[in-house]
């Protein structure tokens, strides 16, 4: 079984081949990646996120992924997880990586900022932007046991009316 086959639940709207990307991105920086995605996303929303969400919610992802590629492959034990779950008709994507540098939660997402030298800390500026003008997307992060953790909750589009 391929470590990538819960691939398969998640839609054929170009964001499997994204994520697929993304981690093969990670593994040629030598990063152990897992990856643990419900079968229940199979029959989800996800599939039917409007064009204006949908690219809103690569963009996110993608600046998550890259910075937990970036913050996993300074780290000693180089691991990277995404986990994404149906929970009370929201989508949770959870992405979780280890990282070297010393992480200032509270600075994150403000313009400029960034562990990683001058010219960058844009990623995150423009997530900041997206969640706040876009209702369906909800974010938080921690730290837990040597794991920075970035929640990503999508909300059902049905209830983004309400």
């Amino acid at each position: 079984m391929s470590k990538y086959s819960k691939f398969k639940y998640l839609p054929s709207n170009g964001i499997k081949g994204f994520f697929y990307y993304k981690f093969t991105e990670a593994e040629e920086k030598n990063i152990k990646v897992s990856v643990n995605i419900s079968k229940q996303i199979e029959k989800s929303f996800l599939g039917n996120l409007d064009t204006k969400d949908f690219k809103d919610l690569v963009r996110i992802i993608g600046v998550y992924l890259d910075n937990a590629i970036d913050a996993s492959s300074e780290s000693k034990d180089k691991k990277l997880g995404i986990e994404i779950y149906l929970t009370n008709e929201d989508i949770e994507i959870i992405i979780s990586n280890t990282f070297g540098n010393k992480i200032n939660i509270d600075k994150m997402g403000r313009e400029k900022f960034s562990t990683k030298g001058k010219n960058r800390g844009h990623g995150l500026l423009l997530v900041k932007h997206i969640l706040h003008n876009n209702s369906i997307f909800e974010s938080h992060n921690e730290i837990i046991n040597g794991l920075y953790i970035q929640k990503l909750k999508i909300k059902d589009i049905n209830k983004k009316t309400q």
